[in-house]
């Protein structure tokens, strides 16, 4: 069952002899009966779902009035997380959750864990967590590209899926929604990430550059600082029209903004959505295969131009192309085989069910090794297991795209492979994968904030408490320390600021996130032509 995101369930007030709690009467305002699932910077369309089988609820006329003033269900609403709410790709969940682990891998640790494993004789470049594959829990790059498939994906498998059923109509009308909520999709949610940024540089939760741990990759960031409330919404909202300008994507020159760098891949995400929804348009008509191959030409035509983001969205649209055809294609010979009476065809995959999985298997372990390329100004071309395979990185991908030509393959051969195997697919399906991914947009945008917010603060005090102090007084940090101390210092700060990532994101999602997809389409639905 889905739970509206702005009502509380009445089974979660729900006694244990059936009655319900009287809390269960009270609603926030402008819930509805449905509810958005998912992460949805990529997808409005596979991401949202209705709750067709919710309870009827006893209201009374009170209820209308004390829904505005009770402040009660607004913070259970806030605080109770949405388990089970989404039926996502786990994939991108994963993905939202090692880019958390990336970020904060730069506040609490220097840059040479990043280097590639064996670059040097020196023990720093010798770390388990430098392997290949295990580095996947601290990169950046290839999760971005695994975005940006799924995001192709996400964005094209409802309207190609109607298309293969001939109902141009329908795809037209999810086309042009589409098209018009994409940008406000995108960047109203970040507006409020950034405004809460705006607000708590104001408080001063930054710092002011002092209170850092020396050493760490990314010891200190924060936004501009206006000098006052006025001041600072002005300066805010003026980085946001920089950051929402729809002309200005380069992708040699992502703009992130000063309020949050990590949204130099809205723009982007923005731009090559807006590719897709073109090849939609313009591929409606083609046979399937004829679509297919232009698809596979046009991604070729950009990955030699270096253009790594049309690359994989484009790359992301094909294969949901080829999912769609596997499904027709399975539906037509079901239908055959029942009018004919004849036991339906089984496929190779389920001829040989152990030599799939192996190739599958195979395919996915790939695609994690070419994932986890490092990158080259960290020592990938004199990497363990990389330098022979870095050599044949193509001429156009060495100058500023040199670090994502491999992670690009990595990442539309992992999609492709997990897409094709239900077996793999039980790996993204779990029930902490799917809510990971229905907050993934979320989470994306508050994690960077918070950490420099929350996190360092935590970091800075747990490592001097628990430094050591000399005869002279002199203290020593756990940071300089290492060892154990530090150990405890990273250990503490994560589990401090984790559940506050957590909590945020969730509550994100629903009263921001979900609640913009809903807005969009009202606003939508009031000058749509009949």
């Amino acid at each position: 069952m889905g739970y509206s995101p702005l009502r509380l369930s009445p089974h979660f007030f729900q006694s244990s002899g059936g009655e319900l709690h009287p809390l269960s009467i009270i609603s926030l305002p402008f819930s509805s009966a449905s509810s958005s699932s998912g992460s949805s910077e990529f997808n409005d369309d596979l991401d949202e779902i209705v709750s067709e089988n919710q309870p009827a609820q006893k209201t009374y006329k009170l209820d209308k009035y004390l829904k505005y003033v009770n402040p009660l269900p607004i913070l259970l609403a806030l605080l109770v997380p949405s388990f089970m709410k989404s039926d996502s790709d786990g994939l991108r969940g994963f993905a939202a959750f090692l880019v958390v682990c990336h970020h904060t891998s730069l506040l609490l640790f220097p840059w040479f864990i990043h280097d590639a494993y064996g670059m040097t004789e020196s023990p720093d470049h010798h770390l388990f967590i430098q392997l290949p594959i295990i580095r996947l829990a601290i990169s950046g790059t290839p999760h971005v590209c695994t975005f940006f498939v799924i995001s192709g994906y996400a964005l094209s498998y409802r309207p190609l899926t109607l298309v293969s059923l001939g109902r141009h109509a329908e795809f037209s009308s999810n086309l042009a929604s589409s098209v018009l909520r994409r940008h406000s999709r995108l960047f109203i949610p970040a507006c409020a990430a950034n405004l809460l940024s705006a607000l708590l540089t104001t408080c001063g939760a930054f710092g002011n550059g002092q209170d850092i741990i020396p050493g760490m990759a990314q010891p200190f960031r924060s936004p501009p600082n206006a000098g006052g409330f006025v001041p600072q919404l002005w300066n805010w909202w003026y980085n946001e029209l920089h950051l929402m300008n729809p002309f200005a994507w380069d992708v040699t020159n992502p703009i992130g903004g000063p309020y949050d760098p990590n949204q130099w891949t809205l723009p982007i995400e923005f731009t090559a959505s807006l590719i897709v929804f073109l090849l939609l348009s313009g591929t409606s008509r083609l046979k399937p295969w004829a679509r297919l191959t232009l698809l596979s030409g046009i991604a070729a035509w950009a990955g030699w131009k270096s253009y790594f983001a049309p690359v994989l969205f484009v790359s992301g649209m094909a294969i949901a192309e080829v999912r769609v055809q596997t499904e027709r294609r399975n539906e037509t010979t079901g239908v055959d085989s029942v009018c004919l009476d004849v036991p339906p065809r089984k496929s190779l995959s389920q001829r040989y069910p152990r030599s799939a999985k192996a190739v599958a298997l195979a395919g996915f372990m790939l695609s994690l090794y070419l994932l986890s390329m490092p990158e080259w100004d960290r020592g990938g071309s004199n990497a363990v297991g990389y330098s022979t395979v870095i050599s044949y990185t193509p001429a156009g991908w060495q100058g500023l795209m040199r670090n994502f030509f491999w992670p690009v393959i990595g990442a539309i051969c992992g999609v492709l492979v997990v897409d094709s195997s239900s077996w793999l697919q039980g790996l993204f399906t779990t029930r902490l994968a799917q809510y990971f991914s229905r907050i993934s947009f979320a989470l994306y945008l508050v994690h960077g904030p918070m950490l420099y917010s929350v996190a360092r603060p935590i970091a800075v005090a747990l490592s001097e408490k628990l430094g050591s102090t000399d005869e002279n007084g002199v203290l020593t940090s756990a940071a300089q320390l290492g060892g154990i101390s530090y150990g405890l210092t990273v250990i503490g700060t994560v589990a401090v600021t984790a559940p506050v990532i957590l909590l945020l994101a969730d509550a994100g999602t629903r009263l921001v996130d979900e609640a913009t997809v809903r807005m969009l389409k009202r606003v939508y639905g009031w000058f749509v032509k009949n």
